[in-house]
């Protein structure tokens, strides 16, 4: 895995490089609106308006594992090293400590707002709102990735880093076929 993008047309489709892409990553979100944010292999943020352009480094990008952000648009929140959550305003913002939020290793926001971590664990865990405690998704793991995707359905990444996909959160996960070797996923829209 060499931390550079890669794009999937369809779920048969196979695995091609964006050899227009200077990004090496390790997790990435896309923002509605103004374009991706994604973590770079040495922590930091980094920021583009296409998967393509000029990324730049986020001030005070401080060192996270994992990002995501919140139906606001603005939130920024992130797995800091030692598995906490912190929290940001906008890409300029500084990281607070989301206290008691801990142990996590990845976080994405759902739809309905509420965040999904992958635990310590590697399994899938929910929590309402940034202040709530986590509460284990039955029979979710093992993963060390998660995001919902517009369909409702959830891909994770699996021990052996191939994409997995769940219909729904009660749902087995399916390995998705020529997957393989993945370190976070999204879907562009």
């Amino acid at each position: 895995m060499d931390n550079e993008l890669y794009r999937k047309k369809g779920l048969e489709g196979k695995w091609n490089k964006l050899s227009d892409s200077k990004a090496k990553l390790i997790d990435l979100i896309q923002v509605p609106g103004t374009g991706f944010v994604g973590i770079a292999p040495d922590y930091t943020l980094w920021s583009a308006t296409s998967l393509t352009g000029t990324w730049s480094l986020a001030p005070n990008s401080g060192s996270v594992i994992s990002i995501a952000i919140l139906a606001d648009k603005t939130t920024y929140v992130g797995v800091g090293m030692d598995h906490e959550l912190y929290s940001r305003n906008g890409l300029a913002g500084i990281w607070s400590l989301v206290p008691k939020s801990g142990s996590v290793i990845d976080v994405s926001v759902l739809f309905d707002g509420k965040l999904l971590g992958v635990g310590m664990d590697y399994q899938l865990y929910i929590k309402e709102d940034l202040m709530a405690k986590w509460v284990l998704a039955p029979g979710s793991g093992s993963v060390t990735r998660a995001k919902q995707q517009p369909d409702g359905s959830i891909f994770g990444v699996g021990m052996d880093n191939a994409l997995y996909r769940k219909q729904h959160m009660e749902a087995p996960w399916v390995v998705v076929p020529d997957s393989c070797c993945v370190l976070s996923v999204i879907i562009t829209f």
